[in-house]
């Protein structure tokens, strides 16, 4: 309980204990609460003082209580009446166990309407062939959505348990070995999100059909794409399967989903066709963004990894060139390779690095994963966005384009996977698996890149 200060005064002679009662609670108690000392005394009244204080803080704590049990009270009903069902629930002086219990009643309008429509004679009804009204005084879906809304939002501060959602999904994350903050920052989004739209569910309540309501509302109110959706809810299942471990329900309602029809669909990235990479070559670009663009549509490199390059990764190995990314931050163990230097591309290179006095290629911010992507994109999509205002046409564009080059040169499939890292992978202490540096350096000089010249 909050310390409200307490003093003796002198009233007409007699001594009281006084406290100064919050604006929001006068006109429950006045402005001011006191308690005779019983006394003229002041050494004694000093002696009774504490007691007394309590006595006028417990009035101050009842007062609050009343004004939440009234204030909650009153948001109920308007929910209620909202959602047209007032007429089915007694709220006068209803207790905070009662309102719960409204509350989880009142979430049932999410998927019907109640109307009230009088009582009828059923047989009279039948005899003389009457119908009903073809119209009711329905909610309509916007007050209704905005309604449950908040309906969850109470039951979420008022019924929360240990078996709650957002309880066993804090149990579930301190449990997790983290490798990347951005995973764990995600995870956290994703659980608020489902709390904030779905209420603070205990988990037993969790059915398909809950699941199906989130993604249907993640698609219709964030407007969010299908690949955010099954994100969502993979993080959801993942609480729903500590859930199963526990013991605390049978099944995981998040298996088997079909999330299809959720949510727009991801938008389909396209290589850049030739005449436009002549295009993007012939701006007047950064040196960070001209060398960066090198090096990605000659190798086929992943953006993260060539924004985190440095000048200690190009190494030399039976007179070839190549970045070697077996140790560094790469996305899997196939991603952990060596990638030769094409010919075309050893001459600015060396004029780019001899420019540079940091050990790392480029100065894009790393973020609390080490991770330099989305700095390297936004800078370098505004020179893109210069050519073309095609939303499928991007930086990871270039790498498409790498891929549909090696097509076209002839280079094997899973030679450019194995070179591109979508397949096999180099070991720092094992080198000779799958194809050898010397071929994969051949296969990136066949390739012709005329707008570089």
């Amino acid at each position: 309980m909050k310390e409200y200060k307490a003093t003796i005064r002198s009233v007409k002679g007699r001594l009281y204990v006084c406290m100064t009662v919050p604006e929001e609670l006068r006109h429950i108690l006045t402005g001011q609460i006191k308690r005779s000392t019983g006394t003229t005394d002041w050494d004694e009244a000093e002696r009774r003082l504490p007691e007394l204080a309590m006595q006028l803080r417990q009035m101050v704590s009842d007062a609050k209580s009343a004004l939440d049990s009234q204030s909650l009270r009153d948001e109920v009903r308007e929910l209620a009446i909202n959602l047209k069902r007032e007429k089915e629930f007694d709220l006068e002086g209803a207790g905070l166990e009662t309102l719960v219990q409204i509350l989880r009643q009142l979430l049932l309008s999410e998927n019907y309407d109640i109307t009230h429509i009088g009582k009828f004679n059923l047989k009279s009804l039948v005899q003389n062939q009457q119908r009903l009204p073809a119209k009711f005084n329905r909610t309509d879906k916007e007050t209704r959505a905005s309604s449950i809304k908040k309906v969850r939002r109470l039951l979420g501060e008022l019924d929360a348990s240990e078996n709650s959602f957002n309880a066993l999904a804090v149990s579930w994350a301190k449990n997790k070995d983290w490798s990347r903050l951005k995973g764990k920052k995600a995870f956290q989004a994703h659980v608020a999100t489902f709390v904030e739209l779905m209420g603070d569910l205990d988990v037993e309540q969790i059915t398909a059909v809950t699941l199906y309501n989130f993604a249907e509302l993640m698609a219709n109110e964030h407007g969010s794409a299908n690949a955010t959706i099954v994100n969502y809810i993979a993080s959801i299942s993942n609480v729903l399967n500590y859930s199963v471990r526990k013991g605390l329900v049978e099944n995981n309602p998040a298996k088997g989903l079909d999330l299809r029809p959720y949510g727009k669909k991801a938008l389909r990235r396209r290589p850049f066709p030739e005449t436009m990479l002549h295009k993007l070559f012939q701006l007047e670009l950064p040196d960070d963004i001209r060398m960066l663009w090198v090096i990605l549509i000659t190798t086929g490199m992943r953006l993260d990894e060539a924004a985190l390059l440095s000048q200690s990764d190009i190494k030399v190995e039976k007179g070839i060139r190549y970045f070697d990314l077996t140790e560094a931050l790469v996305k899997n163990a196939g991603s952990a390779r060596k990638v030769p230097i094409p010919d075309v591309v050893i001459e600015p290179l060396d004029k780019y690095v001899k420019c540079r006095t940091s050990l790392r290629l480029f100065d894009f911010p790393l973020n609390a994963d080490g991770k330099a992507q989305n700095a390297a994109s936004k800078k370098s999509m505004r020179f893109i966005r210069k050519v073309t205002l095609d939303r499928a046409l991007v930086t990871h564009s270039l790498r498409h384009s790498f891929k549909d080059m090696c097509r076209d040169a002839g280079v094997p499939e899973d030679l450019h996977d194995f070179i591109t890292g979508h397949s096999g992978g180099d070991s720092a202490s094992n080198y000779g698996e799958g194809h050898s540096l010397s071929t994969r350096y051949d296969a990136l000089n066949s390739i012709k890149h005329d707008y570089l010249g």
